[in-house]
Order: structure tokens, then sequence, then C-alpha cells
């Protein structure tokens, strides 16, 4: 297998991600009264961390205000446990293979670094 990277899941970082709900809001009749409905529900994934990725694109500025330039944003590869591949924003990723003591900690403002 001369060229190819193979990665093992032993060699992949386990982790959870957690896909927020998505909701929507809304307004009935008469009364013009706003509600907000579920439309799917939160989940926790277990899986395996590949890497971080960037996405950039360009945008015009064709609003006013605005100027032209370009967005980045950050993700991570991560594969579920079905197998399946999924871009994930860097918040929803929890890393299971650390002590997590460093959750708990209280850092002052003379504690940092």
């Amino acid at each position: 297998m001369e060229g190819k990277a193979l990665m093992y899941r032993n060699q992949l970082r386990s982790c959870t991600v957690r896909v927020n709900e998505v909701t929507e809001t809304y307004r009935t009749l008469p009364d013009m009264e706003r509600k907000t409905r579920v439309i799917k529900e939160a989940k926790t994934h277990k899986g395996y961390f590949h890497t971080w990725g960037v996405e950039a694109y360009t945008t015009t500025g064709y609003l006013v205000g605005t100027v032209p330039g370009q967005v980045s944003t950050l993700y991570g590869l991560v594969e579920y446990e079905d197998g399946t591949m999924h871009k994930v924003d860097p918040e929803c990723i929890r890393f299971l293979d650390r002590d997590c003591e460093w959750d708990r900690r209280d850092y002052g403002r003379d504690s940092l670094f």
C-alpha cells in the first residue's frame, strides 16, 4: 500500500459530539403570539476525532455597511461510531482521552499562563 495513509481507530482520539437542537419561531393567528417549536432534538454521538479543518470564502460586501473580504471558519472532522464523517463546530466536541480536572479549576487573573 505504497503512497496510502491508513489510520486505525486506536490512533484516533475518542470524543463525544453534542449536536444542538434546531428550533423554529413562529406567530399564531389571530393574536400573533410568538411561539417556538423544536424541529430536531439535541443528540450526543460517540466518535473518533480525525483532524481540524478550515473553510474560507470571500464576501462581496453588497449590503450597506459591509465591506468585501474573507470569512474563515474552523471545524473538526469527526467519524461517528456508525462510520459516517461529519464537520463539527469546535465547541460541540469533547475529548474523552484526558482527565478533565482542568475543566473544574477556577482560573483567576494571576494564574494565566
